[in-house]
């Protein structure tokens, strides 16, 4: 149950720093 929290977690994470990555490629391609 714990690890399944973590794996979860750690997948969120994963998912937030592409969305950064992403926005700051459109921030990048507007200016």
């Amino acid at each position: 149950m714990h690890t399944e929290l973590r794996a979860v977690r750690e997948e969120r994470g994963r998912l937030r720093c592409e969305l950064v990555d992403a926005r700051a490629e459109v921030a990048d391609y507007r200016e």
